[in-house]
């Protein structure tokens, strides 16, 4: 089969992946596609849910009885163990399919090249890396969650041009473009994050707009150690998907019971300084199995997570207008109240215009997500990983 039309065949099966109605957390996004010998796609799917089959059997399933002579196209390494669902590499070996083509390694500790070898051992050919990279950001926060045991954060803030996040009197910065752009990134996370400041400042309701009313929304996330949200907030009282509040020790109860009786789940965590204990959050978050999060929290809030290298992406949106020197205009990144950090250019760097707005973002090059995504092509590239041939596909893949 041709390199390329093999590199187009794996695109097609990230593009399946990301039609998942929200990432099937504790589970990654996973797409699949059974095809012949000359490239024709017999069936496809996707994995919808954690319980749900997994990509490579409802293609399998789809395509009812095979010669052999097929090729599955897969986004993720097929799993090797019992889950919720037996393991995947049985019922591609049952099915008698001799070649599969697989985008990334599964970092899972339980998987981990493994299905790839026992595919090896069966006989069936293996080609490893295809639009690898591609695959890994697919799955940013499952992939977080194993690398480096905790969420995968984005940063998103909206700025005017001389960099300020809030004015008096500047109640809307971004365009609608800048708007539809903002609400697909929130439908990509698990979870969107605010402080309290933010929730009392606004009254959000922090779900996905521009979008089918069938589709599930994130979970959103305050963080507000003394139970300050109001239970009429229209975060609480919007129960398209679940408010997460994080309380510390010292929140009066009766504020707790408040909010619990109009219908947020309460997190315990611990307090430092006054605030939210990140470290003690992020073991909550995992537990709520929310893997990936998208910060739109404050100058507050965005510095104490990058202070406490938390962040593995910003995406920054600059209006072409000017704030100006007015009473309350704050900055977007007010490094001057914390911590002191060394500025780096920001890695995979993307920058476009959004309507009349501009939007810039990049990875943070020291971040574990980064590291890893960067490390892959050589992880995959070890010989009990990665047969040759995948070398000549690489570099004939389109860019």
């Amino acid at each position: 089969m041709d390199p390329r039309l093999i590199n187009q065949l794996m695109r097609h099966a990230i593009r399946l992946a990301q039609k998942t109605p929200l990432s099937p957390s504790p589970n990654p996004r996973v797409g699949a596609l059974l095809v012949s010998p000359v490239g024709e796609i017999i069936a496809s799917g996707y994995h919808r849910t954690a319980g749900c089959d997994h990509a490579e059997i409802v293609v399998l399933k789809s395509a009812g009885k095979l010669s052999g002579d097929e090729t599955l196209v897969v986004t993720l390494e097929p799993c090797c163990h019992h889950g919720k669902t037996p393991p995947c590499i049985d019922a591609i070996i049952r099915s008698g399919v001799r070649k599969v083509v697989v985008g990334c390694i599964d970092p899972n500790p339980a998987v981990q090249g493994r299905g790839i070898l026992e595919l090896r051992r069966a006989g069936v050919n293996v080609t490893l890396g295809i639009e690898e990279a591609r695959c890994i950001e697919l799955n940013a926060g499952f992939i977080t969650r194993h690398v480096a045991n905790r969420p995968f954060f984005s940063l998103k803030e909206a700025a005017t041009l001389d960099g300020r996040v809030f004015a008096h009197g500047l109640r809307k910065i971004t365009d609608v473009h800048a708007d539809r752009l903002v609400h697909r990134w929130r439908r990509e996370h698990d979870a969107v994050l605010v402080g309290i400041a933010t929730v009392l400042a606004d009254n959000p309701q922090l779900t996905v707009r521009f979008a089918s009313r069938n589709r599930p929304q994130p979970a959103r996330v305050i963080l507000d150690s003394a139970a300050r949200t109001p239970p009429s907030a229209r975060v609480v009282t919007a129960h398209e998907s679940r408010c997460l509040i994080a309380v510390g020790p010292r929140a009066p109860a009766r504020r707790i019971a408040s909010l619990e009786k109009a219908g947020a789940s309460v997190l315990h965590c611990r307090v430092r300084r006054g605030r939210i204990d990140l470290d003690d959050l992020l073991n909550r978050l995992l537990d709520q199995n929310l893997y990936s999060i998208m910060i739109e929290g404050g100058p507050r809030v965005t510095q104490s997570f990058l202070a406490a290298g938390l962040v593995d992406r910003i995406d920054l949106l600059f209006s072409p207008r000017l704030s100006g020197i007015c009473r309350g205009a704050k900055t977007i990144l007010p490094l001057d109240h914390g911590p002191s950090f060394v500025t780096a250019l920001l890695a995979e760097l993307s920058l476009k215009t959004v309507g009349v707005d501009i939007w810039i973002g990049g990875y943070i090059p020291d971040s574990k997500f980064y590291r890893y995504l960067i490390d892959a092509p050589r992880q995959s590239a070890s010989p009990q990983y990665r047969p040759q041939v995948a070398d000549k596909i690489r570099e004939t893949a389109s860019p």
